[in-house]
Protein backbone atom coordinates (compact mmCIF):
# COMPACT_ATOMS: atom_id res chain seq x y z
CA UNK A 1 0.00 0.00 0.00
CA UNK A 2 1.41 3.40 -0.97
CA UNK A 3 0.53 6.93 0.09
CA UNK A 4 -1.77 7.51 -2.90
CA UNK A 5 -3.83 4.46 -1.89
CA UNK A 6 -4.47 6.14 1.46
CA UNK A 7 -5.06 9.74 0.33
CA UNK A 8 -6.96 9.13 -2.91
CA UNK A 9 -8.57 5.69 -2.54
CA UNK A 10 -9.24 5.81 1.22
CA UNK A 11 -7.53 2.54 2.02
CA UNK A 12 -6.53 2.15 5.65
CA UNK A 13 -3.03 1.02 6.64
CA UNK A 14 -2.97 -2.25 8.54
CA UNK A 15 -1.70 -0.76 11.81
CA UNK A 16 -4.68 1.63 11.91
CA UNK A 17 -7.19 -1.13 11.22
CA UNK A 18 -5.65 -3.13 14.07
CA UNK A 19 -5.75 -0.12 16.44
CA UNK A 20 -8.63 2.13 15.28
CA UNK A 21 -8.33 4.47 18.28
CA UNK A 22 -5.32 6.17 16.64
CA UNK A 23 -7.77 7.79 14.20
CA UNK A 24 -8.43 10.44 16.87
CA UNK A 25 -5.00 11.92 16.14
CA UNK A 26 -6.08 12.23 12.51
CA UNK A 27 -9.28 14.01 13.59
CA UNK A 28 -7.25 16.51 15.63
CA UNK A 29 -4.86 17.17 12.75
CA UNK A 30 -7.79 17.83 10.41
CA UNK A 31 -9.18 20.41 12.81
CA UNK A 32 -5.77 22.05 13.12
CA UNK A 33 -4.90 22.22 9.42
CA UNK A 34 -8.31 22.57 7.75
CA UNK A 35 -10.62 25.53 8.26
CA UNK A 36 -13.61 23.50 7.08
CA UNK A 37 -13.14 20.88 9.78
CA UNK A 38 -13.04 23.45 12.60
CA UNK A 39 -15.99 25.48 11.34
CA UNK A 40 -18.25 22.50 10.66
CA UNK A 41 -17.43 20.76 13.94
CA UNK A 42 -18.32 23.92 15.87
CA UNK A 43 -21.54 24.54 13.95
CA UNK A 44 -22.75 20.95 14.32
CA UNK A 45 -22.08 20.88 18.05
CA UNK A 46 -24.08 24.08 18.46
CA UNK A 47 -27.02 22.75 16.41
CA UNK A 48 -27.14 19.54 18.43
CA UNK A 49 -26.67 21.23 21.79
CA UNK A 50 -29.49 23.71 21.20
CA UNK A 51 -31.96 21.22 19.75
CA UNK A 52 -34.83 20.65 22.21
CA UNK A 53 -34.90 16.86 21.72
CA UNK A 54 -32.38 14.82 23.72
CA UNK A 55 -33.13 11.83 21.45
CA UNK A 56 -32.40 13.71 18.24
CA UNK A 57 -31.77 11.52 15.16
CA UNK A 58 -28.84 12.74 13.06
CA UNK A 59 -27.61 11.68 9.61
CA UNK A 60 -24.01 12.15 8.49
CA UNK A 61 -24.43 11.80 4.73
CA UNK A 62 -21.00 10.88 3.42
CA UNK A 63 -19.35 10.20 6.78
CA UNK A 64 -15.94 9.24 5.38
CA UNK A 65 -13.45 8.31 8.09
CA UNK A 66 -15.82 9.66 10.78
CA UNK A 67 -14.18 12.98 11.62
CA UNK A 68 -17.54 14.52 12.58
CA UNK A 69 -19.83 11.67 13.58
CA UNK A 70 -17.43 9.88 15.92
CA UNK A 71 -16.43 12.84 18.17
CA UNK A 72 -20.02 14.13 18.16
CA UNK A 73 -21.46 10.76 19.16
CA UNK A 74 -19.08 10.72 22.11
CA UNK A 75 -19.95 14.29 23.10
CA UNK A 76 -23.73 13.72 22.84
CA UNK A 77 -24.37 10.14 24.03
CA UNK A 78 -28.19 10.47 24.15
CA UNK A 79 -28.50 11.43 20.48
CA UNK A 80 -28.75 8.83 17.73
CA UNK A 81 -26.30 9.04 14.83
CA UNK A 82 -26.35 7.31 11.46
CA UNK A 83 -23.33 7.50 9.17
CA UNK A 84 -23.52 6.42 5.53
CA UNK A 85 -20.83 6.19 2.88
CA UNK A 86 -20.46 4.38 -0.44
CA UNK A 87 -16.93 3.17 0.33
CA UNK A 88 -16.70 -0.20 2.04
CA UNK A 89 -13.33 0.58 3.63
CA UNK A 90 -14.81 3.54 5.52
CA UNK A 91 -17.72 1.54 6.90
CA UNK A 92 -15.55 -1.47 7.75
CA UNK A 93 -13.12 0.74 9.66
CA UNK A 94 -15.86 2.64 11.50
CA UNK A 95 -17.54 -0.61 12.51
CA UNK A 96 -14.25 -1.72 14.13
CA UNK A 97 -13.89 1.66 15.83
CA UNK A 98 -17.46 1.51 17.10
CA UNK A 99 -16.85 -1.91 18.64
CA UNK A 100 -13.53 -0.92 20.20
CA UNK A 101 -14.86 2.38 21.62
CA UNK A 102 -18.36 1.06 22.55
CA UNK A 103 -20.13 3.73 20.50
CA UNK A 104 -23.61 2.40 21.13
CA UNK A 105 -25.48 5.48 19.86
CA UNK A 106 -24.32 5.33 16.24
CA UNK A 107 -24.69 2.99 13.28
CA UNK A 108 -22.77 2.89 10.01
CA UNK A 109 -24.13 1.72 6.67
CA UNK A 110 -22.55 1.29 3.24
CA UNK A 111 -25.13 3.02 1.10
CA UNK A 112 -25.45 5.92 -1.32
CA UNK A 113 -27.06 9.15 -0.15
CA UNK A 114 -29.73 8.78 -2.84
CA UNK A 115 -30.72 5.27 -1.76
CA UNK A 116 -30.71 6.08 1.94
CA UNK A 117 -32.83 9.22 1.64
CA UNK A 118 -35.29 7.40 -0.62
CA UNK A 119 -36.33 5.34 2.41
CA UNK A 120 -37.73 8.54 3.96
CA UNK A 121 -36.31 8.01 7.43
CA UNK A 122 -37.05 10.94 9.69
CA UNK A 123 -34.09 12.93 10.95
CA UNK A 124 -33.98 16.09 13.02
CA UNK A 125 -30.58 17.01 11.56
CA UNK A 126 -28.85 16.03 8.32
CA UNK A 127 -25.49 17.31 7.17
CA UNK A 128 -23.63 17.22 3.85
CA UNK A 129 -20.00 18.29 4.29
CA UNK A 130 -17.93 18.30 1.13
CA UNK A 131 -20.05 15.69 -0.65
CA UNK A 132 -22.57 17.43 -2.92
CA UNK A 133 -19.95 18.02 -5.62
CA UNK A 134 -19.47 14.26 -5.92
CA UNK A 135 -23.15 13.45 -6.49
CA UNK A 136 -24.87 13.20 -9.87
CA UNK A 137 -28.01 15.13 -8.90
CA UNK A 138 -27.48 17.57 -6.02
CA UNK A 139 -30.89 19.16 -6.59
CA UNK A 140 -32.67 15.82 -6.26
CA UNK A 141 -30.69 15.01 -3.13
CA UNK A 142 -31.65 18.31 -1.51
CA UNK A 143 -35.31 17.57 -2.17
CA UNK A 144 -34.98 14.04 -0.79
CA UNK A 145 -33.29 15.42 2.33
CA UNK A 146 -36.17 17.86 2.77
CA UNK A 147 -38.62 14.95 2.67
CA UNK A 148 -36.52 12.99 5.17
CA UNK A 149 -36.42 15.80 7.76
CA UNK A 150 -38.84 16.09 10.65
CA UNK A 151 -40.97 19.25 10.80
CA UNK A 152 -38.60 22.21 11.39
CA UNK A 153 -35.65 19.84 10.98
CA UNK A 154 -32.27 21.30 9.99
CA UNK A 155 -29.95 20.62 7.08
CA UNK A 156 -26.35 21.84 7.15
CA UNK A 157 -24.40 22.06 3.90
CA UNK A 158 -20.74 22.86 3.44
CA UNK A 159 -19.44 22.75 -0.12
CA UNK A 160 -16.70 24.21 -2.28
CA UNK A 161 -18.17 26.63 -4.82
CA UNK A 162 -17.12 27.97 -8.19
CA UNK A 163 -16.03 31.55 -8.82
CA UNK A 164 -13.55 31.70 -5.96
CA UNK A 165 -9.79 32.02 -5.87
CA UNK A 166 -7.30 29.73 -7.59
CA UNK A 167 -3.67 30.79 -7.58
CA UNK A 168 -1.32 30.06 -10.47
CA UNK A 169 1.15 27.92 -8.49
CA UNK A 170 -1.68 25.72 -7.23
CA UNK A 171 -3.20 25.33 -10.69
CA UNK A 172 0.22 24.36 -12.09
CA UNK A 173 0.98 21.75 -9.40
CA UNK A 174 -2.52 20.31 -9.57
CA UNK A 175 -2.27 19.96 -13.35
CA UNK A 176 1.13 18.26 -13.09
CA UNK A 177 0.42 15.89 -10.20
CA UNK A 178 -3.33 15.38 -10.01
CA UNK A 179 -5.67 16.08 -7.12
CA UNK A 180 -8.00 14.14 -4.84
CA UNK A 181 -10.98 15.31 -6.91
CA UNK A 182 -9.42 13.91 -10.07
CA UNK A 183 -9.54 10.40 -8.57
CA UNK A 184 -13.29 10.56 -7.96
CA UNK A 185 -15.68 8.80 -10.30
CA UNK A 186 -17.89 11.86 -10.51
CA UNK A 187 -17.01 15.45 -9.66
CA UNK A 188 -19.04 18.51 -10.65
CA UNK A 189 -18.22 21.86 -8.99
CA UNK A 190 -21.17 23.57 -7.31
CA UNK A 191 -22.25 27.08 -8.32
CA UNK A 192 -23.30 29.06 -5.24
CA UNK A 193 -26.18 30.91 -6.91
CA UNK A 194 -27.50 27.68 -8.39
CA UNK A 195 -27.31 26.01 -4.97
CA UNK A 196 -29.39 28.79 -3.43
CA UNK A 197 -32.03 28.31 -6.14
CA UNK A 198 -32.16 24.58 -5.46
CA UNK A 199 -32.52 25.25 -1.74
CA UNK A 200 -35.40 27.65 -2.26
CA UNK A 201 -37.20 25.44 -4.78
CA UNK A 202 -37.01 22.50 -2.35
CA UNK A 203 -38.82 24.59 0.28
CA UNK A 204 -36.05 25.29 2.78
CA UNK A 205 -35.66 28.48 4.77
CA UNK A 206 -32.08 29.75 5.01
CA UNK A 207 -31.18 30.38 8.66
CA UNK A 208 -27.46 31.05 8.22
CA UNK A 209 -25.14 31.61 5.29
CA UNK A 210 -21.38 32.00 5.52
CA UNK A 211 -18.63 32.15 2.94
CA UNK A 212 -15.28 30.61 3.86
CA UNK A 213 -11.84 30.48 2.30
CA UNK A 214 -11.70 34.09 1.21
CA UNK A 215 -8.54 35.30 -0.51
CA UNK A 216 -5.98 34.91 2.30
CA UNK A 217 -7.46 31.65 3.58
CA UNK A 218 -7.61 30.31 0.03
CA UNK A 219 -3.93 31.22 -0.37
CA UNK A 220 -3.02 29.40 2.83
CA UNK A 221 -5.10 26.37 1.92
CA UNK A 222 -3.65 26.13 -1.58
CA UNK A 223 -0.07 26.43 -0.31
CA UNK A 224 -0.77 23.51 2.01
CA UNK A 225 -2.60 21.46 -0.63
CA UNK A 226 0.19 22.03 -3.15
CA UNK A 227 2.79 20.70 -0.73
CA UNK A 228 0.59 17.70 0.15
CA UNK A 229 0.16 16.87 -3.55
CA UNK A 230 3.95 16.91 -3.97
CA UNK A 231 4.43 14.70 -0.91
CA UNK A 232 1.83 12.27 -2.25
CA UNK A 233 3.12 12.08 -5.81
CA UNK A 234 6.91 12.46 -5.57
CA UNK A 235 8.78 9.14 -5.29
CA UNK A 236 10.76 7.77 -2.37
CA UNK A 237 13.18 10.04 -0.59
CA UNK A 238 12.15 13.00 -2.76
CA UNK A 239 9.08 13.26 -0.48
CA UNK A 240 11.41 14.68 2.17
CA UNK A 241 11.81 17.92 0.20
CA UNK A 242 8.12 19.00 0.23
CA UNK A 243 7.85 17.46 3.70
CA UNK A 244 10.47 19.91 4.96
CA UNK A 245 8.68 22.81 3.27
CA UNK A 246 5.42 21.69 4.95
CA UNK A 247 7.07 22.05 8.37
CA UNK A 248 8.68 25.39 7.52
CA UNK A 249 5.53 26.94 6.04
CA UNK A 250 3.00 25.64 8.60
CA UNK A 251 3.32 28.89 10.68
CA UNK A 252 2.23 30.75 7.54
CA UNK A 253 -0.54 28.74 5.90
CA UNK A 254 -2.32 27.68 9.10
CA UNK A 255 -2.78 31.23 10.55
CA UNK A 256 -3.95 32.44 7.13
CA UNK A 257 -6.83 29.97 7.40
CA UNK A 258 -7.53 30.67 11.07
CA UNK A 259 -7.83 34.39 10.37
CA UNK A 260 -10.62 33.70 7.90
CA UNK A 261 -12.83 32.35 10.68
CA UNK A 262 -12.21 35.43 12.84
CA UNK A 263 -13.27 37.99 10.22
CA UNK A 264 -16.98 38.28 9.51
CA UNK A 265 -17.97 39.06 5.92
CA UNK A 266 -21.31 39.75 4.30
CA UNK A 267 -23.05 36.94 2.37
CA UNK A 268 -22.18 36.91 -1.31
CA UNK A 269 -18.55 38.03 -0.89
CA UNK A 270 -16.27 36.00 -3.15
CA UNK A 271 -15.03 32.83 -1.46
CA UNK A 272 -14.11 29.22 -2.19
CA UNK A 273 -16.50 27.62 0.29
CA UNK A 274 -20.14 28.09 1.27
CA UNK A 275 -21.86 27.03 4.48
CA UNK A 276 -25.66 26.99 4.71
CA UNK A 277 -27.87 26.08 7.66
CA UNK A 278 -31.40 25.42 6.47
CA UNK A 279 -34.72 24.71 8.14
CA UNK A 280 -37.59 22.68 6.74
Amino acid sequence: MNLRDITEQHRYPGWLVRSPRWIYIHYLLLRFFFLRSRVCRRKLARLIRHHPSRSLRILDAGCGEGQYIVPLSREFPTRHFTGIDVLRDHIHFLARLKKEQSLTNCVFEQESIEDHLARKGEYGLIYFIGVLQYTRSPQKILQSAFDALTPEGRLMIYTPVTGGFEFGFYRFIRRRTGHYDDARRHHAPIDGDQLRKWVQSAGYRILEEEGHYHKLAALGHQIMQSILMLITHWPGLFKLIPGLFFIILTPIFVPLQWADAWVRTAPGVRSNGLLLILQK
